[in-house]
C-alpha cells in the first residue's frame, strides 16, 4: 500500500514538473518570437513625415504573450505576423512616391495643402495606402462611408493612394470606384474605421 501511495505521489510530482517545464518553454519561445518581430520592426526604413500606427504594431507583437505556441510553428507564426506588420508600417520609399504623386494630384488643389507630419497612415491594403489628412479649417467634421462614420474635431479628409492615383472618402464616386475595382473591400473600410476611432485624436 505504501509503495502504491509513493508511486502516485511521484507521478503527481512528475506531471507538475512537466507542466512547469512546458510553461517555461512556452514563455521562452514566445519571448524569442517577440524579439525577432521587434528586430524586424526596427530594421524597417520607416516614413519620415507621415505617422505610422506603432501602438497597433505593438498590439500585434504583444499578442504573442497570449498564445501557446509550439516551436515547430515559429516560422509560420513569424511570417504571418511580419505580413501584418508590413500592412501597417509605411516605409520611406513608398512615402516618397506618395508625396511626389500628391504634387500632381487634383486633391492638392482641392484641399490646398501638403502632406506633412500630422498626416497618418491607416494601413496598406494590398497595394493601396490609406491616409488621414488633417486640414486647416477648425470645425467638427464627419465623413460617412458605406454606413461607417469617421468623425474628427477638426476638418480633415481620408485619401487612398493606389497606383499613383488618389481617391477621397468624401466623394461617393471615388468610393464607388474603389469598391467596384476591388481596390478596397467593405471589410477594409470597416477596419480603417476602427483604426480611425482608436487612434488618439
Amino acid at each position: 500500500m505504501k509503495k502504491l501511495i509513493m508511486m502516485c505521489f511521484m507521478l503527481v510530482i512528475a506531471f507538475v514538473m512537466v507542466g512547469c517545464n512546458s510553461e517555461e518553454n512556452t514563455h521562452f519561445n514566445n519571448k524569442l518570437i517577440k524579439e525577432e518581430l521587434n528586430s524586424y520592426v526596427n530594421e524597417i526604413e520607416k516614413s519620415l513625415i507621415i505617422q505610422n500606427n506603432f501602438s497597433y504594431v505593438n498590439e500585434i507583437v504583444n499578442s504573442i504573450d497570449n498564445m501557446e505556441l509550439k516551436k515547430e510553428d515559429n516560422e509560420q507564426i513569424i511570417e504571418n505576423m511580419k505580413k501584418q506588420i508590413d500592412e501597417i508600417i509605411l516605409n520611406k520609399d513608398l512615402e516618397e512616391t506618395i508625396i511626389n504623386d500628391y504634387q500632381n494630384s487634383k486633391y492638392k488643389e482641392i484641399y490646398n495643402n501638403q502632406l506633412y507630419e500630422n498626416c497618418r497612415c491607416y494601413g496598406l491594403y494590398n497595394e493601396a495606402v490609406v491616409l488621414f489628412i488633417p486640414l486647416e479649417e477648425q470645425a467638427e467634421f464627419t465623413i460617412v462611408v458605406e454606413s461607417f462614420e469617421f468623425y474628427y474635431p477638426n476638418f480633415f479628409t481620408i485619401l487612398v493612394w493606389y497606383n499613383s492615383v488618389f481617391y477621397s472618402f468624401e466623394f461617393n464616386d471615388d468610393v464607388k470606384e474603389l469598391l467596384d475595382n476591388n481596390i478596397l473591400k467593405i471589410d477594409d473600410i470597416e477596419n480603417i474605421n476602427k483604426i480611425h476611432k482608436k487612434w488618439s485624436n
